[in-house]
């Protein structure tokens, strides 16, 4: 896919917000080594930020990531970037951590993300109460 002539890969353009290599780090709220966040993370191509990730805890003995917020930025939605995005970002975390479930734990309640998870990413919801959750295992093709 191009985007203003730069070619995007999924999984190359993760940084940490400020630009710093994504690593995991323990939760203080937490005493356990099992549990760890990323710092939000950033969807770049070239000098543009295309979507972005946060919120996002890891459970490293379930082998399961939870997110809080995923969004493409405004300029960019619509042309099929947040499947891509959430494709690099579990081809990342299962690579360099191996993490292979994803349950987004959405916070906005826009009616795009039910349609994003059920319908583009088909993943599995999760009814708990009256804000579901999406739980999500990814296959590379």
């Amino acid at each position: 896919m191009a985007l203003g002539g730069a070619y995007l890969h999924p999984n190359t353009h993760f940084v940490g917000e400020f630009g710093e290599a994504v690593e995991l780090s323990k939760m203080l709220c937490h005493d356990t080594e099992d549990l760890r966040s990323l710092p939000k993370l950033e969807w770049r191509a070239g000098g543009e930020v295309l979507g972005y990730i946060q919120e996002v805890s890891v459970d490293m003995h379930r082998k399961t990531a939870t997110v809080g917020h995923f969004a493409v930025e405004k300029n960019f939605s619509g042309m099929g970037l947040a499947k891509r995005m959430a494709q690099g970002f579990a081809k990342m975390l299962r690579d360099d951590f191996g993490i292979i479930e994803i349950v987004f734990d959405e916070r906005s309640r826009k009616v795009e993300y039910e349609v994003f998870f059920e319908h583009v990413l088909r993943a599995e919801r999760i009814r708990t109460g009256p804000n579901d959750k999406w739980r999500w295992v990814w296959r590379e093709r």
